[in-house]
């Protein structure tokens, strides 16, 4: 969980002059950096607060994206099984390939600890947590194009129910019944 906060100008001084006292101590120049950044205010809101505004806004995109992308999908007839679709479209982004993008999705994500309440237990890589944390974000926007309307441009059928494939195209097993019907009693026909 992200929790953000905002600090009084009182506040931002006395870690400056804190960090400013220690520059002199190891990682010195490191300190004074940190000094510098959480001095500079950007109007009302603080460099750090629009950096972090900036990513989640970045990743909230790319899932948004890979949901879009993987509920056409399944309209298009692509999809057999959501789970496995999930796995391959979410294993195969550079959003948990390379780990500096996957630091990047735990620290935007409102689920980086998808993979600890999945498996029991944490994975071990950054690669696998931030898998995870993806993975339940675009099952997330999924549900929510279904329950509130899919994007511009996507229809989905009456009755659609994201975890029950027999809904996705439309039709329904009484639909498939009379289906059937029709052609085995063209096949009677002389």
């Amino acid at each position: 969980m992200i929790y953000t906060f905002q600090l009084s100008t009182e506040e931002k001084a006395l870690i400056v002059q804190a960090l400013r006292e220690r520059a002199g101590e190891a990682g010195g120049p490191v300190r004074e950096e940190l000094a510098r950044r959480i001095d500079y205010t950007g109007g009302e809101e603080d460099g750090l607060e629009a950096a972090s505004r900036m990513m989640r806004n970045w990743y909230g995109e790319r899932v948004h994206g890979l949901a879009e992308d993987v509920l056409r999908a399944i309209l298009d007839g692509e999809v057999s099984d959501l789970g496995d679709y999930l796995h391959e479209t979410v294993d195969s982004t550079d959003l948990v390939i390379y780990t500096w993008k996957a630091s990047a999705v735990l620290f935007a994500s409102d689920n980086e600890d998808a993979g600890e309440q999945e498996l029991g237990e944490a994975p071990d890589s950054v690669g696998g947590r931030a898998y995870w944390a993806l993975r339940a974000d675009v099952l997330e926007a999924l549900e929510s194009m279904v329950t509130y309307g899919p994007p511009e441009g996507i229809d989905l059928p009456e009755g659609f129910d994201l975890h029950d494939s027999d809904t996705w195209t439309g039709t329904t097993d009484e639909d498939e019944g009379e289906a059937a019907e029709t052609a085995q009693a063209d096949e009677v026909k002389p």
